[in-house]
């Protein structure tokens, strides 16, 4: 067979296979694995940041929750801002993160505000801000299955060029899991948010960073362990 041909097959076959071990092999490490191994071949290496203008900055994240977040889901913002600050310190280079402690015993003296931006960044003494708007959030698809969902507003202000708007993203809606859902008995509230509010957190934090193009890959089977 000419090489031109082998060239033209490899790829569909290597699609093929793909599938094929989605259908026949349960979701292990294993699977994960080889999954991940695909994926690298088919997309390429690392997806570049989206936003870079946190690196070698002194960087405040705040999150905003909708007006209509239940008082059970109360809190959840928070948590997500301190997830999104652990994962930005670990991967953004040089960026120094302000403590969360520090923001949260700011917020717990006054209700945030847009305005009051300027004055939480002195407060602090960020050079950026990082704003979270959780336009929507919740955790039940009807009222016997778990999904999670969110519609997050990402904006980024340089406060040392008087709070300009330096970068703006609003994502798409994070559905986890995005392909099913888990049934509410097989696992409890507070371990199903705790989960989605992590994979909410990466999807954030990855506009910030380089990182793998697999990383999403069998996110679904993870939702039902």
């Amino acid at each position: 067979m000419e090489r031109s041909c082998l060239l033209d097959i490899a790829p569909r076959r290597l699609v093929q296979l793909g599938l094929t071990a989605m259908l026949l092999v349960s979701t292990t490490g294993c699977l994960q694995r080889l999954l991940a191994t695909g994926a690298y071949l088919l997309v390429g290496p690392n997806i570049e940041a989206d936003c870079s203008d946190l690196e070698h900055r002194r960087v405040v994240v705040v999150c905003r929750p909708p007006a209509s977040l239940e008082y059970r889901h109360a809190g959840a913002d928070r948590e997500l801002a301190k997830q999104v600050g652990m994962l930005l310190e670990a991967n953004v280079k040089e960026i120094d993160l302000v403590d969360h402690q520090e923001v949260e015993d700011w917020i717990d003296q006054k209700d945030f505000r847009d305005d009051d931006m300027d004055e939480l960044a002195a407060e602090v003494d960020a050079q950026v801000v990082l704003k979270l708007d959780l336009e929507s959030f919740s955790l039940l698809k009807g009222q016997t299955l778990r999904q999670g969902q969110a519609e997050v507003l990402l904006s980024v202000y340089d406060m040392e060029d008087r709070g300009r708007l330096i970068w703006s993203k609003q994502m798409d809606e994070v559905l986890f899991p995005a392909n099913s859902a888990v049934p509410v008995q097989e696992k409890s509230e507070k371990s199903f948010r705790r989960q989605y509010l992590y994979v909410l957190a990466q999807q954030i934090a990855r506009h910030f960073y380089d990182h793998e193009p697999y990383l999403d890959v069998a996110s679904d089977g993870l939702a039902h362990r």
